[in-house]
């Protein structure tokens, strides 16, 4: 998993993290303060003889020395007078960059495709992605250490801009060979005698809540037999025979020899998917981010991104 800093003074311990431009208007980083030339007291005052002394040749006043300098000194002149138009066409073309943080069964089924689509939609902004668990990502939010989050959470969160992602129901990856493989659809009921490898609840308290509760829903609890950081490690323990595991739909866009996906019956939805923003950085770019998040179909039939014959 990338880490992100928990404080800013642990930057320069974390690089993993890209550093910001500080700044005493910091804001948003894709809100950067407009780029304005600012010249000491003395540079405008050597400024002004410079001025002076390309008038006073212009009434013959310079030395031959000068006089060789005078082409120099125009092209000073020159730079500085279309400096503040030269600064104004950097700040035009800058490219904005955020900081988006993801729950790793989002990292799996939602973002490769969202920033493949947003990059081709929005090529001046720049989208930096970091694993993250939800209290992670909720500390450094409010930090102002991470623009934007993805992650499941049951009610929408006060104090930020939050917007819903079509919903996903529970599928169920099998070592290969399982005979429940052998269906396209698997019941609840048929899992009770199952291993089981889950994310651990430390880290994802709400996904491994939501799991257990599916199946004590359906009558049994389940037996754990192994944890993992993320879905992709869940898969590949079930890829290994240590068990079977229970995902969201969208993980299952993860292709594993050895773990095919089959859906479950009766259908129980995930916790939702949320992507949540700091106010201050909302912006066109980041309402088309969340607007091609919406439109990113869920994969609707689990058994076809594997190689199993059914």
């Amino acid at each position: 998993m990338v880490g992100l800093p928990a404080r800013r003074e642990d930057r320069e311990a974390r690089p993993a993290l890209t550093r910001r431009a500080e700044s005493s208007a910091r804001g948003c980083p894709g809100g950067a303060p407009p780029l304005v030339p600012h010249l000491s007291a003395s540079s405008r005052s050597e400024v002004a003889q410079l001025r002076q002394g390309v008038r006073r040749h212009a009434r013959g006043g310079l030395t031959p020395a000068g006089a060789a300098l005078l082409p120099e000194a125009r092209r000073i002149l020159e730079h500085y007078r279309r400096l503040p138009a030269l600064v104004h066409e950097a700040a035009r073309n800058r490219v904005d960059a955020f900081d988006l943080g993801s729950v790793p069964s989002a990292v799996i089924g939602l973002v490769p495709s969202l920033l493949s689509l947003f990059a081709e939609a929005e090529p001046a902004v720049s989208i930096r992605v970091h694993e993250l668990s939800v209290e992670e990502q909720l500390e450094l939010l409010r930090t102002a250490d991470l623009d934007i989050g993805i992650f499941r959470s049951r009610e929408p969160l006060d104090g930020w801009a939050t917007f819903d992602l079509p919903p996903d129901r529970f599928a169920v990856a099998l070592p290969e060979g399982h005979p429940l493989a052998r269906t396209p659809t698997v019941r609840w009921q048929d899992l009770a005698d199952e291993r089981f490898v889950m994310a651990g609840r430390a880290k994802a308290p709400l996904e491994f809540d939501s799991v257990v509760g599916a199946c004590v829903a359906n009558g049994f609890t389940p037996k754990v037999l192994g944890e993992a950081v993320s879905g992709y490690n869940l898969v590949a323990l079930v890829a290994s025979g240590l068990g079977v595991a229970i995902l969201p739909e969208r993980a299952t866009a993860l292709k594993l020899e050895g773990a095919p996906y089959r859906r479950l019956e009766p259908a129980v939805e995930a916790a939702p998917l949320r992507i949540v923003v700091r106010p201050e950085c909302l912006r066109e770019s980041i309402y088309r981010l969340v607007e091609i998040a919406q439109e990113t179909p869920v994969p609707s039939d689990p058994a076809s991104v594997d190689r199993t014959e059914i």
